[in-house]
C-alpha cells in the first residue's frame, strides 16, 4: 500500500535531479562564450623605459583568460643557431602558446591601444631571448601600433627580464570567414620559428 507515495518521491527526485543537471549544463554553456575583449589600462606609446613597458604588459596580461585545452595552443621544441642544416641548429626550451580566449572577437581600431592575444609558457631553464623567453616564465604578447607601424612587444615575467620587439604582420586574406574561436601555433618560415594567432574575427596576425 506504500508503493504509490514511494513512486511520488521517487519521481520527485529525479525530476529536482533534472533541473539541476539543466542549471549546470546552462552555467557551462554561458562559461564557454568569451567574454568581450577587454581594453588595456595603458597606450603602449605612453611607456618611458623598457622597465615601464614590461611592468605593464605583465601586469594587464596577469588580468587575462587564455585557452588552455589542446589544440587551441601549441606545445613545440624551439630550436637556437641557424636551422635546417647548420651545425649550429639545436633543440632550444619546451614552449607553450596559448591563446588569448576572446582574440578572435577583436574588431575595429584594436591596433591603435593595442591587445595581449597569447602568452608563451616556458617550464624548461634555457633561454630563448629572440621571444624574450629566460626560461621557467611566462612571456605575453602584445599586439598593436607604435609610431605608425604594427609591432609586437614580448614581455616576461622574469625579474629583470627586457621587451622584445618584433615587426608584426597581419593576414586579411580571409575576410570571407570568421574564426569560431581562438588559436596560437609556432610556425616555421624558411629560416625560424615564429609565434602566430588569431587577432581578429577573420584575421590572424604573425611576428
Amino acid at each position: 500500500m506504500q508503493f504509490p507515495k514511494r513512486r511520488g518521491q521517487l519521481l520527485a527526485t529525479v525530476g529536482l535531479l533534472a533541473i539541476v543537471v539543466g542549471l549546470l549544463a546552462a552555467v557551462g554553456a554561458v562559461r564557454t562564450q568569451a567574454p568581450a575583449p577587454k581594453r588595456p589600462p595603458f597606450r603602449m606609446d605612453t611607456l618611458a623605459t623598457s622597465a615601464d613597458t614590461v611592468r605593464a604588459v605583465v601586469a594587464y596580461g596577469r588580468t587575462l583568460h587564455f585557452v588552455t585545452v589542446p589544440g587551441a595552443g601549441d606545445d613545440q621544441l624551439l630550436h637556437t643557431g641557424t636551422c635546417p642544416g647548420d651545425t649550429t641548429c639545436r633543440h632550444g626550451p619546451r614552449s607553450v602558446i596559448q591563446p588569448l580566449e576572446e582574440a578572435y572577437k577583436l574588431t575595429g581600431d584594436w591596433l591603435v591601444q593595442g591587445r595581449i592575444i597569447a602568452r608563451i609558457i616556458t617550464a624548461d631553464t634555457a633561454h630563448y631571448l629572440k621571444y624574450g623567453i629566460y626560461g621557467q616564465d611566462t612571456v605575453y604578447w602584445w599586439a598593436g601600433r607604435r609610431h605608425e607601424e604594427t609591432w609586437s612587444v614580448y614581455a616576461s615575467t622574469d625579474s629583470g627580464a627586457a621587451p622584445v620587439d618584433r615587426r608584426l604582420y597581419i593576414d586579411s586574406s580571409h575576410v570571407k570567414y570568421k574564426w569560431g574561436q581562438s588559436i596560437a601555433r609556432w610556425v616555421w618560415d624558411p629560416l625560424d620559428e615564429q609565434t602566430w594567432a588569431v587577432c581578429e574575427q577573420s584575421k590572424c596576425c604573425r611576428s
